[in-house]
């Protein structure tokens, strides 16, 4: 029988969401009366073909060996980092190789004495089980972050920006590292401290000496822990739906459907942190702030308009030592009626009581990240 009428056959049993391929190649195989289960069955497939199943978690994918290479590549290939400055680089990969799968990959930096392994996630658990127990364990670094968001008083409407860099030094008690890193025609500067500073004085620093120029408050505080080498995603917002399309049945009931997507909207970082040999912290930054607003495109859909202002630094900085970045803008704008009480609230004549008028809201985000180096071997730290 055709391997993939069996599938189509068993589809219908399975209680989690199938895909069957359509590029899978026809192939006749003979199933055992002694497979009676639909593991059984399925795991005789994939014996006798070249068919792959793959589960994401929420269906099971029947795939050709392009396709599943690909899904492979795109979604589960992991790579990590690993510190082998005491261990010969030419035997550790010769004893990882047993382990890793047939897209795993090993590639080590003499210069850095660094072990880099790419390979399927699920893999990772025997390779780091068999490093931690030859001594070698993943770096980890810990970012810390604050989000400061200042708004503007109208006296400081103008020449704010080009003179919040000199703000930020007015601080006392803290010393500074080089100039500000200018990016030119994003507005987005960094600064970075220097010396034996601890970041809960540098924050109340900070808002002490920018409340002085506008209200301030602290809008997050999060943390997260990642690989060295490895990109960490945050996001302080929100995911706003939206509809993207209406498709109409062509059937008599003519009933349509719509199609749901998102769009992020708030304050985005990308950071990836690389432990430099001299125990200091090389560390790329990607952020971009975000508002959107609803714009008509036919008389029942709507779509969302993003306004972003992006950024990128790269820098390095020194274990625990912050470093600051700012000249993010935003711009809110809310519409405000008033009148006079009681008479506003009139059906049809409430109007002629009333007006309204536009208030705009200028902000200026300050960014503190303070990435440390964590042990992995000790718990409390990662906690």
């Amino acid at each position: 029988v055709d391997a993939r009428y069996i599938l189509n056959f068993l589809k219908s049993q399975i209680n989690i969401p199938t895909i069957i391929s359509p590029n899978l190649t026809s192939k006749n195989i003979s199933i055992s009366a002694k497979e009676t289960t639909i593991y059984s069955i399925i795991t005789s497939i994939l014996k006798l073909t070249d068919i792959y199943m793959l589960y994401d978690g929420n269906s099971i994918n029947f795939l050709n060996y392009n396709e599943y290479e690909k899904v492979l590549k795109e979604n589960y290939i992991d790579t990590r980092v690993y510190d082998i400055r005491f261990i010969n680089p030419k035997e550790i990969k010769e004893m990882i190789k047993p382990f890793l799968s047939q897209f795993g990959e090993i590639i080590i930096d003499i210069e850095n004495n660094l072990l880099i392994v790419k390979d399927i996630s699920i893999n990772f658990v025997e390779i780091e089980k068999f490093l931690r127990d030859i001594g070698i364990s993943p770096k980890l670094v810990m970012i810390k972050v604050e989000i400061i968001q200042i708004d503007r008083k109208n006296t400081l409407d103008y020449g704010f920006d080009l003179t919040l860099d000199n703000v930020i030094k007015s601080i006392t008690s803290i010393s500074f590292q080089g100039s500000p890193v200018n990016i030119s025609g994003t507005g987005i500067f960094g600064v970075q401290f220097s010396g034996n500073v601890e970041s809960g004085g540098i924050i109340s620093g900070i808002i002490k000496t920018l409340s002085t120029y506008g209200n301030v408050k602290l809008l997050s505080s999060p943390r997260v822990v990642c690989r060295n080498g490895q990109k960490a995603k945050i996001l302080i917002g929100d995911k706003i739906p939206y509809i993207k399309s209406i498709i109409q049945d062509q059937s008599q009931t003519g009933a349509t459907t719509s199609q749901i997507d998102f769009i992020e909207a708030g304050i985005k970082l990308e950071v990836e942190p690389r432990i430099t040999l001299q125990g200091e912290i090389a560390i790329d930054v990607k952020v971009g702030i975000s508002s959107y607003r609803f714009i008509d495109l036919t008389t029942t859909l709507k779509a969302p308009q993003i306004n972003t202002t992006e950024g990128e630094i790269k820098t390095i900085v020194k274990d625990g030592v912050p470093l600051v970045i700012g000249g993010l803008e935003k711009t809110t704008e809310v519409l405000k009626k008033s009148g006079i009480p009681l008479l506003i609230d009139i059906p049809i004549i409430g109007d002629i009581f009333s007006s309204i008028s536009k208030e705009t809201t200028r902000s200026t985000i300050l960014i503190i990240l303070t990435p440390e180096i964590v042990d992995y071997s000790i718990p409390q730290q990662i906690k």
